[in-house]
C-alpha cells in the first residue's frame, strides 16, 4: 500500500507464545517428616499424597544417610528397600494431579546388586487410577540392561546395569505416548492401558538379595510441568509524507501551483479557462500543451485529419 501525502500512522500488532517451567510436585528423603524414619503414611513435599509402604516378612523400608555407610548414592540422605529369599518390598504414592502431556517426572534412583537365583528385581511403574500399570522400568537379575515394559512387554533399553546411580526424567508427550531421558539415553514409546490417566507412582524391590549391598534406593522426586502463556504486543510509528511541488494545485484549476507561479508570480494567479498571448489557447492548453502562455507565436495547433474519399466499385 503506498504512503499518501500527510500523516501515515502504521500499526504493527504481534502475539507470541512463551514457556514456562514450573515444579508443581516435590519431595525429598531429607524433609523433615521423615526425621523419625520412612514408615507407611508418612509424607513430605509437595504435589504427592503419603507413601503406602508394604512388605514381606523378609523385606522393608527404612531412611538412609551416608552417615550409615552405606553404598547409597542418591544424595546425603534417601529412602531405602531391603527384600530377599521370597519377599518384596513396594512403595506407593499418588500424583496430587495426573500427570498431563508435557509433565515431566524426575527421580533418582540406586539399584545396587540384585540376585539371578533366585531371580529378583527392581523398578518403577506409573499407574493408572485402577493401579495397572502404564509403564515400567526395571533391571531383573541375570540381565544385561535394563527392561521397560509398556504397550510392548520386555523392551531391552541398551542401558547397561550400573550401581552408581540414575537420573531418570519420565516425560509425558501425548496421552499415549512418552520421551525417557537418562544421561544420553533417550527411549520413546506407547504406554499401555490406552487413554488411561497416570495417578499413582510404584517402586519395588523383589528379592534383589540379603545384606546391603543389595539395597535399593531412592533419592528426591519432582514433577515439573510446561505453562504456556500468549502475549499481545502493539506499536506504532507516524511517517509523514511531503507533498509533490509537481502536483499540488491549490485552486483545483487543473493548473499545478509551481506552473502558475513561474508564469503568473503565485500558486492561484492563473485562470485556467483565460486566453493566453497566442490568442488561440486557453492557459489550461498552455499549460498542458508545454507552452510559455506569454509567447504569442506558441500555438498548440490540432488540424483535422484528411480521409482519402473511397469510391464504390
Amino acid at each position: 500500500i503506498p504512503l499518501t501525502t500527510g500523516a501515515n500512522v502504521i500499526v504493527v500488532s504481534a502475539t507470541y507464545t512463551s514457556a514456562v517451567t514450573s515444579t508443581v510436585a516435590w519431595d525429598s528423603p531429607t524433609n523433615a517428616s521423615y526425621n523419625a524414619g520412612w514408615t507407611n503414611t508418612t509424607g513430605g513435599g509437595s504435589g504427592f499424597g503419603n507413601w503406602t509402604l508394604t512388605a514381606g516378612a523378609n523385606a522393608g523400608h527404612f531412611r538412609s544417610t551416608q552417615a550409615d555407610g552405606t553404598n547409597m548414592n542418591v544424595g546425603a540422605v534417601g529412602w531405602g528397600m531391603w527384600a530377599h529369599t521370597d519377599s518384596a518390598a513396594d512403595a506407593v504414592r499418588s500424583f496430587s494431579n495426573a500427570l498431563a502431556a508435557g509433565d515431566a517426572f524426575h527421580l533418582r534412583w540406586d539399584n545396587n546388586w540384585i540376585k539371578d537365583d533366585p531371580q529378583g528385581s527392581v523398578g518403577f511403574a506409573l499407574l493408572n487410577g485402577d493401579s495397572n500399570a502404564r509403564f515400567e522400568f526395571m533391571f531383573i537379575g541375570g540381565g544385561t540392561n535394563y527392561v521397560v515394559n509398556d504397550a510392548a512387554a520386555g523392551r531391552h533399553t541398551g542401558i547397561p546395569w550400573t550401581g552408581d546411580g540414575l537420573d531418570i526424567t519420565f516425560r509425558l508427550t501425548g496421552t499415549d505416548t512418552y520421551r525417557l531421558e537418562i544421561g544420553s539415553y533417550v527411549i520413546t514409546g506407547t504406554l499401555a492401558q490406552a487413554a488411561t490417566a497416570i495417578t499413582q507412582f510404584k517402586t519395588w524391590n523383589w528379592r534383589a538379595g540379603p545384606e546391603w549391598p543389595y539395597n535399593f534406593y531412592l533419592g528426591e522426586m519432582s514433577v515439573t510441568r510446561l505453562t504456556f502463556t500468549t502475549s499481545s504486543l502493539s506499536d506504532s510509528v507516524t511517517i509523514t509524507r511531503a507533498a509533490q511541488e509537481e502536483f499540488v494545485d491549490t485552486d483545483g484549476d487543473g493548473i499545478p501551483n509551481w506552473w502558475e507561479i513561474q508564469y503568473f508570480g503565485g500558486p492561484t494567479s492563473a485562470v485556467a479557462s483565460a486566453q493566453a498571448a497566442n490568442g488561440v489557447n486557453t492557459l489550461l492548453e498552455s499549460y498542458i500543451a508545454g507552452l510559455d502562455p506569454h509567447d504569442e507565436d506558441a500555438f498548440l495547433l490540432v488540424e483535422p485529419m484528411s480521409i482519402p474519399a473511397v469510391g464504390l466499385q
